[in-house]
């Protein structure tokens, strides 16, 4: 498997559907996906259901692009969803909620999702070290030490066990900040700050 990131796409060889995604690391992706798959816990319930029917064995991961530079990978990712148009896929515009607005019941499957794969022991693990060794630049922790953080903040209407579930389902990478934002009733400004650090500081996900 490619150590690199780009645009890949998980088949379901039985009846040619397709699941396309982007990532900045093809061997943790497929490890993460295939991992929910088969605990029956993964976000996205086409690719879910059609799993249960059909057994791993008849899905494989490929690489349709390696891609260097992060800011391409949009762009890249929506050439091969105007090409391949990939039936798995819940969102039909890459890096946008377009097209997709997930009911309360669907909000409420995938909340649950994250808690039962966040009590997993297995699963806890490997997403701490997936993300050990990362370094805030020197600019983000200028702008950490001087945020007013957490649940003292008046304004705050998260509390610090919403901000553990963000934090993992930023980590995982299958929803966007839109998405959360309205899981949560909160401003996708409030979840751009807990992902890059300028607020909720002081919680941590072990």
């Amino acid at each position: 498997m490619i150590e690199s990131g780009g645009i890949y796409m998980i088949v379901n060889n039985v009846n040619g559907k397709k699941y396309i995604g982007s990532t900045k690391k093809f061997k943790k992706r497929k490890r993460d996906h295939w991992y929910k798959l088969n605990k029956d816990k993964h976000t996205n319930p086409f690719l879910q259901s059609a799993w249960n029917k059909y057994g791993e064995d008849a899905f494989c991961f490929t690489v349709l692009e390696v891609v260097d530079n992060s800011n391409d990978l949009i762009p890249a990712e929506q050439r091969f969803f105007d090409l391949f148009k990939p039936e798995y896929n819940l969102l039909k515009i890459a890096g946008s909620n377009l097209g997709y607005k997930p009911s309360d019941k669907t909000r409420k499957k995938t909340a649950e999702i994250v808690r039962r794969l966040w009590l997993d022991t297995e699963y806890r693990t490997m997403m701490v070290d997936s993300h050990t060794g990362y370094k805030h630049k020197p600019e983000s922790i200028k702008k950490i030490r001087g945020a007013v953080n957490g649940e003292k903040n008046p304004s705050s209407v998260l509390t610090e066990s919403d901000v553990k579930e963000i934090k993992k389902l930023l980590s995982e990478g299958n929803l966007y900040q839109g998405e959360i934002a309205k899981m949560y009733g909160v401003k996708r400004k409030c979840i751009n700050a807990i992902n890059t650090g300028t607020n909720w500081t002081s919680v941590e996900v072990v």
